[in-house]
């Protein structure tokens, strides 16, 4: 009994080697799993990332192009291809959203000031304007509680009000100070009175 109880130990003592060694295998072979998962989520994270780099470069320069306003989103395409440079050298993606942001804001702030010198863009008088300090004469009250009346500047004919809402006669003589939409905003002719002596 004595010689198998001996075998009995010995073969125990064989397998639990062998398991404590599998065991170690075992655990070493699921820490290779559980990294190459990682590395396998890592690079369809990457990639996804470049997609959407490319998308967003794509996307702004499309609607540069089609926008009538020069100058909208061409930032956006500059931060864009930062980021998937970044992209391509196997950057974090959360620095790649903070270099996306920061270099689409810093190229807006610095080239700002120099697009709106480029596009110019100026306020264009109309026939309209040429109306203003032109002298007319009032033909109808339309409201007088709203101050509101009808005059007749160079055989055009005006909806028109004073500042403060006052309502001036017909046939009064007025003169034109600016243009609020289709309104004249106007002020009564000031008489000068000359007295002979």
């Amino acid at each position: 009994i004595l010689t198998y109880v001996e075998g009995f130990l010995c073969k125990m003592t064989e397998n639990m080697q062998a398991d404590v060694a599998l065991s170690r295998k075992a655990v070493f072979v699921r820490c290779c799993l559980k990294y190459e998962i990682r590395i396998c989520v890592k690079e369809v994270i990457l990639m996804s990332m470049l997609w959407v780099w490319v998308i967003v470069i794509a996307a702004a320069v499309l609607f540069e192009a089609t926008s009538p306003i020069q100058l909208v989103s061409i930032w956006a395409a500059l931060g864009g291809l930062v980021s998937l440079i970044l992209c391509l050298c196997n950057v974090d993606m959360a620095i790649q959203i903070i270099v996306f942001f920061a270099v689409t804001i810093l190229a807006i702030i610095l080239t700002r000031p120099l697009a709106k010198k480029m596009t110019g863009f100026r306020k264009t008088a109309t026939n309209a304007d040429m109306n203003i300090g032109k002298v007319g004469r009032v033909t109808k009250i339309v409201d007088e509680q709203l101050g509101i009346f009808r005059v007749r500047v160079e055989n055009n004919d005006w909806s028109a009000t004073t500042e403060n809402k006052q309502v001036l006669p017909v046939d009064s003589e007025i003169t034109v100070l600016r243009i609020e939409g289709v309104k004249l905003i106007v002020a009564p002719v000031k008489k000068t009175v000359i007295v002979k002596s």
